[in-house]
């Protein structure tokens, strides 16, 4: 079953800290997994994925890169590990190769601030070897 959602997140911004057992990403996924079931009414009216078992290093997979073209929406918790991270890169290059129309498919939650060419599809498009689609309107929170 293609995920409705996919999450694009850098692993070292889920490293926990202090006395917590897991760390942000987690926290902000289980909220938002937990806040979609309750607008839905159930937790199987949707499919929500994201892959905890990949290290930072480690390359993006078949299964990923499934997951990631066939997904309805990409939600990018963009931050500097984000922006260092050539896997997310990869997957947001994957998610706009395999989607024509991306508007309202891209959310991004900027962990921390960002000067407008930082963001994933202003730096994007200034790397993309052939004409860029169209730059969509993408919604984007701040202050998480």
């Amino acid at each position: 079953m293609p995920p409705d959602i996919f999450i694009s997140f850098a692993h070292v911004d889920d490293q926990p800290v202090a006395n917590q057992k897991q760390g942000w990403i987690t926290h902000f996924t289980n909220d938002l997994r937990g806040e979609l079931n309750r607008r839905m009414g159930r937790k199987d009216n949707y499919h929500f994925w994201k892959d905890f078992r990949l290290q930072g290093n480690d390359a993006v997979t078949p299964e990923i890169e499934q997951q990631v073209t066939q997904a309805n929406t990409l939600v990018i918790l963009f931050s500097t590990g984000w922006l260092a991270s050539p896997w997310c890169q990869k997957e947001l290059e994957l998610f706009l190769h395999s989607h024509p129309d991306v508007n309202g498919r891209i959310f991004v939650v900027e962990l921390e601030r960002f000067q407008q060419d930082d963001k994933p599809l202003s730096s994007f498009s200034r790397r993309w070897k052939h004409e860029p689609p169209q730059t969509p309107a993408i919604p984007r929170f701040t202050g998480v």
